[in-house]
C-alpha cells in the first residue's frame, strides 16, 4: 500500500541541500536508512518455487485452506509490486526534482523560476526508442510511465502540482538523441530528463546535459558509465549495472553449463563491452566472441562463426531484436 503523502526521499546522492535535509528528517521519522525508499514500496522477493500454485489440501481442514489462500494474496501483492516498480521510480523522481527546483533561493537551478518549474507544473522529458531496432520491448516503457504520472495528477499531482512528461523518439540513433534532447532543453524547456533509455543514446547527450546541469535522473541503461560524479554530478543510473549482470550470468554457467564450449555474441558498445567485462571475470576459456551494432541487422557471419566453433552456450548481451535475430539463424 502506498504510503498517505509522497516522499522525497528516493535515493538522490547528490540532491541539494534541501532535499538531504529533507530526507534526513523523514528516514528518522520513519526509520529507515540512507539507501531506503518509502516503507512499504520496495520490490517483493517471491520465495522459491512459488511460480507453482499449491494444490488446497482441504481434507486438512478449512484453517489450512485460509492460509494457502492468504499466502496466494501476498504473492499477487508481491508481483503487482514488481511490475509498478518504475511507475513509483517515476513518482519519486518527480518528488525529488520538485524539492530541488523550490527547496532553495540561492542557485537558478533550485527556484521556483527554474525551466520546467512552475507553481502548477513540473516539465520532465526523455528520448525512448518508440521506432528502431530497440522498440521492440522498450517502446512501451515510457507510455507506462506516463500512465502512472497521469494517475498522480488525477489525485492532485505533486505538492499541487501537475507532471507534464514529454518524451520523444529517437529511434534508437544516437544522432537523432542529440537533436531531440536539445529540442527538449532548449525549446520545450524540460526541468529535467527522466529515464532516457540505451546506452549508445545516451552516451551522445551525458556531457551535454552536464553542461547545462540538466538533471538527467535514472537512466535506462546498467552502463558503468554513469557512475563518474565527478564529470557527470547531473547523472543517475538507477539499474544493476552491466557489468555485474556479466558476473551473474558466468557464475550460472560455469555452475550449471560446467564443460560446455561457451560464446560470446554482444552489441559493440558499451552496453555490450561491460557485459563481456563481467562474464570474462568468471569464465576462462571462450571458443568464439561475436559482436553486432544495431545499424546492421544481417547477422550470418557472426552466427556462422559461433557454430564453427562448436559452441555449446552462447553468452548474450543484445537487444531483443537482435537476441531474436540471432536465435532465427
Amino acid at each position: 500500500m502506498a504510503p498517505s503523502s509522497w516522499s522525497p526521499c528516493w535515493w538522490f546522492p547528490t540532491a541539494s541541500t534541501a532535499v538531504s535535509a529533507a530526507c534526513s528528517a523523514w528516514r528518522a521519522r520513519a526509520g529507515v536508512g540512507q539507501r531506503a525508499i518509502t516503507r512499504g514500496w520496495s520490490i517483493g522477493t517471491i520465495p522459491r518455487g512459488a511460480d507453482e500454485a499449491p494444490t488446497p489440501p482441504f481434507a486438512e481442514g478449512e484453517g489450512r485452506a485460509r492460509e494457502l489462500i492468504k499466502r496466494e494474496d501476498s504473492l499477487n501483492r508481491q508481483i503487482n509490486s514488481t511490475k509498478s516498480a518504475i511507475s513509483r521510480i517515476a513518482v519519486g523522481c518527480a518528488v525529488a526534482v520538485l524539492v530541488a527546483a523550490c527547496g532553495e533561493s540561492t542557485s537558478q537551478t533550485n527556484t521556483a523560476s527554474a525551466p520546467g518549474i512552475s507553481t502548477s507544473e513540473i516539465k520532465i522529458g526523455s528520448t525512448q526508442p518508440l521506432t528502431g531496432p530497440a522498440a521492440p520491448g522498450y517502446s512501451e516503457i515510457a507510455p507506462a510511465a506516463n500512465a502512472y504520472f497521469q494517475y498522480v495528477n488525477a489525485h492532485g499531482g505533486v505538492f499541487g502540482r501537475k507532471i507534464t512528461y514529454d518524451y520523444q523518439d529517437d529511434g534508437y540513433n544516437p544522432t537523432n538523441t542529440s537533436s531531440v534532447t536539445r529540442k527538449l532543453v532548449l525549446e520545450d524547456k524540460v526541468f529535467a530528463v527522466f529515464n532516457a533509455l540505451g546506452t549508445p543514446t545516451h552516451l551522445a547527450v551525458v556531457d551535454y546535459l552536464n553542461t547545462e546541469k540538466v538533471p538527467d535522473l535514472f537512466v535506462a541503461s546498467g552502463c558503468n558509465c554513469w557512475n563518474d560524479t565527478s564529470a557527470h554530478p547531473y547523472t543517475f543510473g538507477w539499474q544493476t549495472d552491466y557489468t555485474i549482470e556479466g558476473k551473474i550470468l558466468g557464475q550460472y554457467i560455469n555452475q550449471s553449463l560446467s564443460g560446455k564450449k561457451v560464446g560470446y555474441f554482444y552489441q559493440n558498445d558499451e552496453f555490450g563491452l561491460d557485459g563481456v567485462k563481467g562474464l570474462d571475470q568468471q569464465i576462462s576459456s571462450v571458443a568464439s566472441k561475436q559482436t553486432y551494432v544495431p545499424t546492421n541487422t544481417n547477422l550470418t557471419s557472426q552466427i556462422s562463426a559461433l557454430q564453427g566453433s562448436g559452441a555449446q552456450v552462447v553468452a548474450s548481451f543484445s537487444i531483443p531484436a537482435f537476441t531474436a535475430l540471432a536465435l532465427l539463424k
